[in-house]
């Protein structure tokens, strides 16, 4: 081919194929990585990967470059590629360069590094793109198999979105997706839904596994082929986004025993450097949420009640968490000018404006003395605390840090808590990504040794396909961006205090009329500690939570906890969930002012919930509700 070729639709693949060209490249590449070796050939095939006690992965695939070009959906040229112009020793692995600059004005390298995880051996592969002439604008597609299918008839498990573990004949039919950006797939067939981007291979008695992960902050697909399993990163990137570098981590992961393994592969891979949830997150039976109820008073009635009520030995069992104490959203109090907390304010100060919907809300002084004030009233007691950390992205006007190239759309909450028009933020503009991190440095600061966990409540602003906005300095998905923040936060809790815990509210799977779902969220809470969602514990909303929320813990609190209190019981009898009250909003009842009938109804609940932690287990079957 002479020429340049058309940025317009261009699709680069990774996968078997021969390399035709002359070879620029003249030495084989040995890399000894702990008990580890590989072994790289001058095309770019991986040779071997053997260890000091003579073991041969032949699961390790060799693997060449193959160029495909599209006209939209149809491929019009395929090549093979030239071996690499460059192999060094990198990182403990073998790092190979392709310049492609006169098919698609685009380089590739890619690092492959044998590692020993959780005793296991690893293959690491990071495949990082560069456009020669940025901005890049075009279609592409990112595809490499990882293994043979080694003889026999292996059987694949699926995790997918539903929260059903497949586990089923390998076949050469199945296609299965992630997107966290845009469907992985050219023809719009993403096949099956994958709740996290994994899937595991094994032969019938499970001795011989192959756990096949992708990072998760790009969309990842999966072709399954008789011959291979093939990673792909999908259709990522469209001719109206500028694309400058783009870096992918995959893991091969040889091990055996059952999915249940796999699962450890996907934590210890791509969740590296995400902590898991301090413990005591599973022995939660009761969680009570409180939205600044009753004038400010709902919080201490209804810990009176839980002090009257629930023997001293249980009651770490038992989360308040405490919502509306800030003054308005997207502020919360937060000087960022000074880098610290307001020492008082008001807070509901749009009370008065909504008491069609909040009857019982009120404007209420507020200051850290007094949010103190009631964390003390609930440890003393020996119940934990939650706080509620954030409403998403959403601010108003009132927060008085607006300006064009932060928003992201206008619309969100209206309450007690706003004050002007509400709106969401830009999690790619650098300044609300940095705002959020240092608000919770201020947090951690003031409550971070009182307090149990943090919320951040309705993280499902952010979709797939999500793009900056139309202000923002550079045109991007914005999903991996928030995906990155949450798991900063994470960290920062983590590395705070190991025993505090930081929740997300994905709500995937969400729904007003068992229907339509929110199917194009993602689920955030992979990076975080778990999920507090608001689902209002509506049962057909629980598979979707289960392996974003596998290791960790999946609840949801019940605004309507006396008039749906059968939400509530579906859940604690199906999924260990925490028995949810609330108070505030909707029922407005809490448990102080529940009836005798009605009280008892939870407690009794609570008795039979308190004796089991919550360990998530995916499901055989669509779920029935």
């Amino acid at each position: 081919m002479e020429g340049r070729v058309p940025m317009k639709h261009i699709v680069v693949f990774l996968f078997f194929a021969g390399c035709v060209a002359a070879q620029v490249v003249d030495k084989e590449q040995t890399s000894v990585n702990g008990d580890w070796t590989i072994r790289v050939s001058p095309e770019g095939r991986i040779d071997s990967m053997r260890n000091s006690k003579g073991i041969d992965l032949a699961h390790i695939a060799s693997d060449a470059l193959t160029l495909r070009l599209y006209d939209g959906d149809e491929v019009k040229e395929s090549y093979s590629l030239y071996s690499p112009i460059s192999a060094k020793l990198v990182d403990s692995g073998v790092e190979l360069e392709y310049d492609l600059s006169s098919e698609c004005s685009l380089r590739i390298r890619r690092l492959m590094v044998p590692e020993t995880i959780l005793g296991w051996p690893v293959l690491r592969q990071t495949v990082t793109l560069y456009p020669s002439e940025p901005p890049f604008t075009g279609a592409l597609d990112l595809t490499f198999p990882l293994c043979s299918s080694r003889g026999g008839k292996p059987h694949i498990f699926i995790p997918r979105q539903d929260g059903v573990g497949m586990d089923i004949p390998f076949s050469n039919h199945l296609r299965a997706s992630w997107p966290l950006t845009a469907k992985p797939f050219r023809d719009g067939d993403a096949g099956e839904s994958l709740a996290i981007p994994m899937l595991s291979v094994a032969n019938k008695d499970n001795s011989d596994r192959v756990t096949f992960v992708a990072d998760p902050y790009w969309s990842a697909g999966f072709h399954i082929g008789i011959e291979h399993l093939a990673f792909s990163s999908g259709y990522l990137i469209t001719s109206d986004l500028p694309f400058h570098e783009l870096t992918r981590t995959f893991w091969t992961v040889i091990h055996s025993g059952e999915p249940a393994e796999a699962m450890k592969a996907w934590y210890a891979t791509a969740l590296a450097d995400v902590p898991a949830g301090p413990d005591w997150l599973h022995d939660i039976a009761w969680q009570h949420y409180d939205y600044l109820s009753h004038g400010g008073q709902g919080w201490f009635e209804d810990l009176d009640a839980v002090d009257k009520y629930v023997a001293r030995e249980d009651r770490g069992k038992v989360i308040f968490a405490l919502h509306g104490w800030y003054d308005v959203l997207g502020r919360y109090t937060y000087d960022a000018e000074k880098g610290k907390l307001d020492d008082s304010w008001t807070a509901f100060p749009n009370a008065a404006a909504v008491k069609d919907r909040f009857p019982t809300s009120e404007a209420l002084p507020m200051s850290k003395a007094e949010m103190h004030r009631r964390i003390k009233y609930a440890k003393d007691r020996g119940v934990r605390v939650a706080i509620y950390f954030a409403d998403g992205l959403t601010a108003c006007d009132a927060a008085g840090r607006f300006s064009e190239d932060r928003l992201l759309s206008w619309g969100g909450w209206n309450g007690p808590d706003t004050v002007g028009k509400a709106y969401s933020q830009d999690p790619s503009n650098r300044d609300v990504y940095s705002w959020y991190l240092d608000y919770m440095k201020a947090l951690l600061e003031e409550y971070g040794n009182e307090v149990d966990a943090f919320v951040w409540d309705e993280t499902f602003m952010v979709r797939n396909g999500a793009v900056a906005s139309e202000k923002a300095e550079t045109k991007q998905y914005i999903a991996p961006t928030f995906m990155r923040l949450v798991r900063d936060l994470t960290q920062m809790t983590t590395t705070y205090n190991s025993k505090l815990a930081f929740l997300t509210s994905d709500c995937i799977g969400g729904t007003s009329d068992d229907k339509t779902r929110w199917l194009d969220v993602p689920p955030y809470a992979i990076a975080a500690h778990g999920t507090y969602q608001d689902s209002h514990s509506r049962p057909s909303v629980w598979p979707y939570g289960i392996f974003p929320n596998y290791r960790n813990v999946l609840w949801s609190c019940n605004w309507s906890a006396v008039k749906n209190f059968e939400w509530t019981k579906f859940g604690v009898e199906h999924y260990d969930t925490p028995v949810a009250t609330s108070n505030g909003w909707l029922d407005d009842k809490g448990i102080a002012r529940l009836s005798d009938e009605e009280r008892q109804q939870v407690l009794d609940l609570f008795t039979a919930r308190k004796t089991r932690q919550q360990h998530l287990k995916w499901l055989d079957s669509p779920a029935q509700h």
